[in-house]
């Protein structure tokens, strides 16, 4: 009986242990999808926070200085165009296409004459010349600023030594 009875004690035991594992896993397995759920959510926002760094390149802040430049640049360029092909160019050619020459010439005689050297004809768009002639009448514009900000310091020295 003795052997019986331990042989019992024992199968019991093991049933004990074998249904405590069976509700630890199916635990574990409830709380698992929830894991998993929460790590995929982890991994997305550190991949959306990290993407504008990973498309940029992380140089942003030089970038950004020339940026504002350029800008600056083209809005001045737009301001001079537009003043040529609306108020002096466009009385006499009803197509602006027609009219690139005068704007052109209008904007910078200089570097009109430096870069159209046979003139467009009316109609005709020629891209690469006119990157080359905008790069001019910017470097121009640069010059222009670079002028007066030297006589703004000149005038500033006269005044400081009157006084």
């Amino acid at each position: 009986m003795k052997s019986e009875s331990l042989e019992q004690r024992q199968q019991q035991q093991q049933q004990r242990r074998i249904s405590n594992t069976k509700k630890q896993s199916s635990s574990s397995s409830s709380s698992n999808p929830w894991m998993l759920f929460l790590v995929k959510a982890l991994l997305i926002a550190a991949i959306l926070f990290m993407l504008p760094k990973l498309v940029t390149g992380g140089k942003r802040s030089r970038q950004h200085t020339g940026n504002k430049r350029r800008k600056r640049s083209e809005r001045l360029l737009s301001v001079i165009r537009d003043d040529c092909q609306y108020e002096k160019c466009t009385s006499t050619v009803l197509v602006l296409e027609e009219a690139m020459n005068c704007i052109h010439r209008c904007m910078s005689e200089a570097c009109y004459d430096e870069v159209y050297t046979t003139p467009l004809e009316d109609g005709e768009i020629d891209v690469s010349r006119r990157k080359d002639f905008e790069g001019c009448v910017k470097e121009e514009l640069r010059q222009e600023r670079v002028q007066q900000r030297e006589m703004e310091r000149q005038l500033k020295r006269e005044l400081n030594g009157v006084m």
